[in-house]
């Protein structure tokens, strides 16, 4: 990656990031990736989504039939995917109750979108008690200004790698939260972009990358190598001018995404 397109992915703004997100997602759409990233919940059909970006994956969700309470802080991508819902024909609504998730079944509606930070401990409130089936935390990232603030650090101060830093306490918190809002057996899915040498070492990834969420996830949850599922990106995926990868690494690796499940096994 040149300085020059570095530099950028950390200037922007909000409105900007959830813009140049879309763009991304609309590849990952065209190559079916959401569909497989859903198609690992299985036959489950209630779900907390964490981010939204475009409303792609949100999509891929509530088509197998599934009901969907998005948690997502930035206003944009919280426009962008209420039109894509919409203009599916899909039943939206953007609220800040429990009465709203509560009674969504009922009202026949699709999706709930929250605007909210997944930090914020009100969520606890709203979350908590509701026994959904999973938790879909994928492709996780943000606008620079949001995690500097959320890893101590000034703006001026934020660097590329800081976004390793970002996801993995993301993640923590995701753990945390399907202890309040998940049934028993309920999962947390996560699914990133990962490097590995080769494809033949696929097998001996999976069982690395199972080891990395459990001690994330904690005692409370299992997560076993086959909970852990690979699939091989299109070499040309890159498309908008957001860093992925916190560094370039080998030009030769692999890049995949990796979802991996974590089973609640108690509170």
């Amino acid at each position: 990656m040149s300085i020059d397109r570095l530099q950028t992915s950390l200037l922007m703004t909000p409105d900007q990031y959830a813009d140049q997100w879309a763009i991304n997602s609309q590849s990952y759409n065209a190559e079916g990736y959401y569909h497989w990233m859903s198609d690992q919940l299985g036959s489950i059909k209630t779900v907390v989504e964490i981010g939204c970006g475009c409303g792609n994956g949100t999509l891929a969700l509530v088509q197998n039939g599934r009901r969907v309470v998005v948690i997502e802080p930035n206003a944009k991508a919280i426009e962008l995917t209420a039109n894509n819902l919409t203009g599916a024909g899909l039943s939206v609504l953007v609220s800040q109750e429990r009465a709203s998730i509560d009674s969504m079944e009922q009202q026949g509606t699709n999706v709930v979108i929250v605007q909210g930070d997944i930090f914020d401990s009100k969520l606890n409130q709203l979350l908590g008690g509701l026994n959904f089936d999973a938790i879909a935390c994928w492709l996780i990232g943000a606008e620079p200004e949001r995690i500097a603030e959320h890893i101590g650090k000034s703006l001026e101060a934020f660097v590329a790698p800081d976004t390793a830093v970002y996801r993995e306490r993301l993640h923590r918190r995701c753990f945390e939260l399907g202890r309040l809002c998940l049934k028993i057996d309920g999962c947390v899915q996560m699914v990133d972009r990962q490097g590995i040498g080769s494809w033949s070492e696929k097998d001996y990834a999976r069982e690395h990358f199972a080891g990395l969420y459990s001690r994330l996830a904690g005692d409370d949850y299992l997560i076993e190598k086959t909970d852990v599922m690979l699939k091989r990106m299109h070499s040309a995926m890159q498309t908008s001018q957001i860093k992925y990868f916190a560094q370039d690494g080998d030009p030769r690796a692999v890049r995949v995404f990796g979802s991996a499940k974590a089973r609640l096994l108690r509170r």
